[in-house]
């Protein structure tokens, strides 16, 4: 390396340094509104114009520094849509869209039918009320309601005809 190609490469690793920061910067921006998981920021970054390889070296030093957790997001998220009235199906399929590792999926949905079930039941009645649909259009409404919110054809059976 000459003495003239010297300044240049300060130049060049200043930038560099620079381009993380800003792009550090951005996901911990980013993580300040909302969990995300880590294939979310990976493509935050890269459609902000930060380049892929610095994207992932940016996303791999949140995620080791604490800033950035795919099971702190998949918890979240889980809470979050069980709450709102969605079932496994849809929340599994969300997840996996998000880039969630299929394994911490299993460990977070692995709950017994009992509460899926009970979960199906109080978000048919909070739409529909309490009492069971008195004809086959009402069934097949509630049904359809149902499997759009992500719950499975067994249970959504067994919901719509429980019997006291």
């Amino acid at each position: 390396m000459s003495k003239d190609d010297e300044p240049q490469a300060a130049d060049d690793a200043a930038e560099s340094r620079e381009a993380y920061r800003k792009a550090f910067d951005r996901g911990m921006r980013s993580l300040t509104t909302r969990e995300h998981s880590g294939a979310e920021l990976l493509k935050k970054l890269s459609g902000k114009g930060v380049e892929k390889e610095l994207a992932r070296e940016v996303v791999a030093d949140l995620c080791e520094h604490g800033f950035q957790s795919d099971e702190r997001f998949a918890e979240s998220f889980v809470h979050g849509r069980v709450e709102r009235g969605y079932g496994p199906v849809w929340i599994r399929q969300a997840l996996q869209q998000r880039g969630v590792d299929d394994d911490l999926l299993n460990a977070l949905l692995d709950q017994p039918r009992e509460y899926w079930q009970d979960r199906a039941e109080q978000v048919r009645a909070r739409k529909f009320g309490s009492d069971l649909p008195p004809d086959r259009q009402a069934w097949q409404r509630q049904a359809r309601f149902l499997a759009q919110r992500g719950f499975a054809t067994d249970l959504i059976v067994r919901v719509l005809e429980r019997r006291d």
